[in-house]
């Protein structure tokens, strides 16, 4: 209502009575403010459903930052204790999935009073178990194994069997990474064991179990089991929209490939594990993708451009207090550029990573550390130092390398010890009889000592020697299971291991590869008219020829006498031709010398399409053509779709 000002009694009523209007709807208002905030200050406080907690959890799995955000919005109302320490829990495991430590530790601290009250002993084991995971990545060992030692007794209640599962198995992937493998499985498997007898459908949380798994067969070097577990939580976990989750199986993947030596599988992993850490914003996880991306490299001789990526991370894994992260990186660089010829540089880089694992006490990492610096120590010819970093390196070989030798050398200590003792006792005894007698013994002890101490320094080389030959005989042994003794290619055995995993690669990605079978042309008549001698020096010179014609990711093999296989990875029948038709043209340009006539090959090949059921229904297609090229007259390349070169 709009009011004009007069000066009229008619006026001055009609205005009173409109300012008491007003002050009446001010004080209607007033009152209306005060009761809502007194409703809000003595509101009844929100008890949270079991459906609720389950939904945060969810999506705690699968979208963190949402996760967060509902989180928060449930915090902000009213909420009894017991659905606040809920809500509290679930972000704590939110927080821990990104390396977000400084907020689980906030999160105990705000929550550490109340956990010790009655009822609230399921938040206490999830809140302190995730806070304890937290300090264990950032190196605290023996502070989290402590806490999960408590809480095991604390939560050995009725109605706690899901929060002890979750203990038991996160204190089997600290004694796996500590090596105490025994210890480990039998954790894992009691919280398997706890986890089904909860009867909590949580799908999401026997994945990481099975990871934690994985990871122990992995610190085993049991890499086959490894594998099969990390292949199945990749599979599962895509399902749930996990992009962390998948980001970390994949790395343990990749992790597992290196060990085994195949490169160009672990890159391909490493790489796949960064594009989902970057999806899920994970610095850190792409931190440790690139340190995979950048060992692999360095595996093919880009040595400067993988130091570069470790200097790069190792700020990336001291910000988050990654321990393990920064000691790995700290060795690999350091192993770099000793190969680079930077020995001297290395060395405290490799030193600073030992540091790191023992104040972690992590017994592999330590090992680890100790066999590279052995062998800096001595690339510098610091032998006395070398000698210590050895000796130190078999007194942890019990758990992770050969006892035999551990014991030895624990022994010859022990010897030497009572020896040094035996002798400056002796010289104690002489000493009182005659000064002459004391100076000569002296010197006589001096120079056993010097001996002894020289002869076991020659021991503890001798043995650190053996080692070495011990992994170049294997290294030997495996290459004489895989290689053909005659040309250096694959043999047949292991072109077929090559193929099945190629083969699962495939069916995995919707990918194709090819298959060509080749070959030598009368090579019968070569042997009977030159001799077999003749017969092997043509076989070597193919060899080479299609070490140097195929590409750096095929594979060629001797399949079996005079016939060898070529597998092309990711390559259909198109790309496969060309390749196929140069090694063909190749093959008339070898010159032998106890052969003087020109070597032909027919070739047949196929492609994986997916619809083969079997690798012997693609073998059987490519020998195929290879029968159709040789009745249509040799020295040419049949695909099995029909096209002839």
């Amino acid at each position: 209502m709009f009011i004009s000002v007069s000066s009229s009694p008619k006026d001055g009523k009609v205005q009173g009575k409109c300012c008491l209007d007003v002050v009446m709807r001010l004080k209607r208002f007033f009152i209306v403010l005060l009761w809502l905030v007194s409703g809000s200050l003595w509101a009844e406080p929100i008890e949270l459903t079991d459906a609720q907690i389950w939904a945060l959890k969810k999506l705690a799995d699968t979208d963190a930052e949402q996760a967060v955000k509902t989180a928060e919005t449930y915090l902000a109302q009213p909420l009894t204790e017991s659905s606040r320490l809920k809500v509290l829990g679930k972000l704590c495991i939110t927080h821990l999935a990104y390396s977000r430590y400084k907020k689980v530790e906030e999160i105990y601290l705000q929550t550490k009073p109340l956990l010790s009250k009655p009822g609230n002993k399921a938040s206490l084991v999830e809140i302190e178990s995730c806070h304890a995971r937290a300090i264990e990545r950032q190196g605290q060992l023996d502070e989290a194994l402590t806490i999960y030692n408590d809480l095991i007794e604390v939560a050995d209640a009725p109605g706690l069997d899901y929060q002890l599962s979750w203990v038991y198995a996160s204190r089997g992937q600290l004694n796996s990474y500590r090596g105490n493998y025994r210890d480990s499985i039998k954790d894992i498997t009691k919280a398997f064991a706890l986890f089904e007898k909860s009867g909590v459908d949580d799908q999401h949380y026997m994945l990481q179990m099975m990871n934690a798994m994985g990871n122990t067969y992995g610190y085993m070097k049991q890499n086959d089991k490894a594998l099969e577990y990390y292949y199945r939580v990749v599979d599962l976990l895509a399902e749930f929209g996990d992009l962390v989750g998948q980001s970390v199986a994949t790395y343990n993947i990749s992790n597992v490939l290196m060990d085994m030596e195949r490169w160009q599988e672990a890159k391909t992993w490493a790489e796949k594990s960064r594009r989902l850490a970057l999806e899920a914003k994970d610095e850190l996880g792409v931190a440790y993708a690139d340190v995979h991306i950048a060992t692999c490299f360095a595996n093919m001789g880009q040595l400067s451009e993988a130091i570069e990526v470790a200097r790069q991370m190792y700020p990336i894994f001291t910000r988050y207090r990654e321990m393990e992260g920064a000691a790995s990186t700290l060795l690999k660089q350091a192993r770099w550029m000793d190969e680079l010829g930077d020995t001297e540089e290395a060395i405290p880089l490799a030193e600073e990573g030992l540091k790191l694992y023992r104040d972690s006490d992590a017994v592999a990492g330590i090992e680890k550390s100790l066999a590279l610096l052995a062998e800096l120590y001595a690339n510098t010819e610091q032998h006395e130092l070398a000698y210590d970093a050895m000796k130190e390196r078999f007194e942890l070989s019990e758990k992770i390398f050969d006892k035999d030798m551990n014991r030895e050398v624990a022994r010859m200590e022990a010897e030497f010890k009572r020896r040094t003792q035996d002798k400056e006792n002796q010289l104690l005894r002489l000493q009182n009889e005659s000064k002459q007698a004391r100076i000569a013994e002296v010197e006589r002890m001096r120079g056993y000592a010097v001996l002894f101490v020289a002869t076991l320094i020659m021991v503890a080389v001798v043995l650190t020697w053996l080692l070495f030959v011990n992994r170049k005989v294997t290294r030997q042994m495996v290459d004489m299971a895989r290689k053909d003794p005659l040309t250096g290619l694959s043999n047949r055995r292991h072109v077929l291991e090559l193929l099945r995993a190629e083969k699962e690669r495939a069916k995995r990605y919707s990918e194709n590869f090819c298959v060509a079978l080749m070959d030598v042309d009368h090579f019968k008549a070569i042997n009977d008219t030159h001799g077999h001698h003749a017969g092997d020096q043509v076989l070597c010179a193919i060899a080479k020829m299609l070490g140097r014609e195929v590409r750096v990711v095929d594979t060629a093999s001797r399949y079996g006498g005079e016939e060898f296989l070529i597998l092309f990875p990711n390559t259909d029948e198109i790309h496969a031709a060309p390749i196929l038709e140069r090694i063909r043209l190749a093959m008339t340009k070898l010159e032998v010398e106890d052969v003087p006539r020109i070597i032909t090959a027919s070739i047949g090949y196929a492609e994986y399409r997916g619809e083969d059921s079997s690798l012997e229904e693609l073998l059987k297609r490519a020998d195929t053509a290879l029968y159709q090229a040789k009745s249509e007259g040799r020295n040419r390349t049949v695909s099995a779709g029909g096209a002839v070169s």
